[in-house]
């Protein structure tokens, strides 16, 4: 275990998915270990992945080893995604992207990247070749996208969403959701689209985010009527506590598109992760060792992101606007 974590403090820091010991052995052989990053997303443009070699040194202390690029970054690989049910190629090109000042190095940070349109629920390797031979490689399903189910979201009726009542009472709702049995978590995001008007007549585009929630699916089933239970007040107690009461200018909302909802899901392989090499909590303070990757180590999993539109109800709207919670902050319908 402490080897692993040493490992961890020479490369994988830098994906700020990771803890490491700050006591560093350096006491082992010299031994090459690919690392890997890559979270694969069917219904985003451009796939990234990151490929890293990690190492123990006895001769040379492990800070030196993180400013150093030769050690950190491969030569000449062939990086790609290979689809398995067609077994058509992919090859990866490299960007260097700019890097924060820290512990790694920033002369060099070399990310592997296609914009080739990825297939929905399509088994996917990638496989990472060095030039003796070495192959390293992980797979994962692209996960499809979700839909929001409650309220109906649809190009043919779109049912606006009610946190109020015809009589002003502040609602609770139901969201619900359907997803594929390949989604192991999501997390929902809903958001208030307005504009705001400056004092020069320009308008800016605004948008404040208030958590839905999350749903874990640890039985790895399909389902069509996820929940989660949304409490209003939430949802209007954030928008004042996102909106200093002395900006006065008009926040104006558009009757019939004023709300979007976001998801973001994973598959099993990635929260599973996610659970280990996340904020240590409660008691147990020793991490497990988890890798998919075949003759490396790190991660290779799917996600994807879901957008859907639609509208506050006429008493919800009415509530932004004069309720008791954000009726002074000027709200406005176009």
């Amino acid at each position: 275990m402490k080897g692993f974590l040493n490992i961890l403090l020479v490369s994988l820091v830098c994906f700020a998915l990771f803890a490491c010991d700050n006591e560093v052995e350096l006491s082992a052989d010299y031994e090459d270990t690919t690392v890997v990053y890559g979270l694969i997303n069917a219904n985003a443009d451009t796939q990234f992945i990151k490929v890293n070699q990690a190492f123990l040194d006895g001769n040379t202390n492990a800070l030196s080893l993180a400013q150093d690029p030769d050690r950190l970054f491969y030569d000449n690989l062939i990086v790609q995604l290979k689809d398995l049910s067609t077994l058509g190629v992919i090859p990866l090109d490299t960007i260097i992207l700019p890097k924060e000042d820290g512990i790694f190095t920033t002369e060099k940070n070399i990310i592997y990247f296609t914009d080739s349109a990825l297939r929905a629920n399509r088994n996917y390797r990638l496989e990472v070749i060095q030039p003796d031979g070495k192959l390293t490689y992980a797979d994962a399903v692209a996960i499809d996208t979700m839909q929001v189910t409650r309220p109906q979201i649809d190009n043919l009726r779109v049912r606006p969403l009610p946190l109020t009542s015809n009589n002003g009472s502040i609602l609770d709702y139901n969201f619900q959701f359907s997803h594929s049995a390949r989604v192991a978590e999501f997390e929902a995001t809903l958001y208030l689209d307005y504009t705001e008007q400056l004092p020069d007549g320009s308008r800016v585009p605004k948008s404040i985010a208030i958590p839905i929630g999350k749903v874990v699916n640890d039985d790895l089933v399909a389902r069509t009527d996820a929940e989660i239970e949304f409490p209003g007040r939430r949802f209007y107690e954030t928008i004042a506590n996102s909106i200093d009461p002395s900006n006065q200018n008009p926040k104006i909302l558009d009757p019939q598109r004023n709300i979007t909802i976001e998801i973001y899901a994973a598959d099993e392989a990635f929260a599973f992760y996610a659970d280990i090499f996340g904020p240590i909590d409660g008691l147990a303070q020793v991490r497990p060792e988890y890798t998919n990757v075949e003759n490396g180590i790190g991660l290779f999993a799917s996600r994807s992101r879901t957008i859907a539109k639609t509208r506050l109800s006429d008493p919800s709207r009415q509530q932004l606007r004069t309720g008791g919670i954000t009726g002074n902050l000027n709200f406005v319908d176009q």
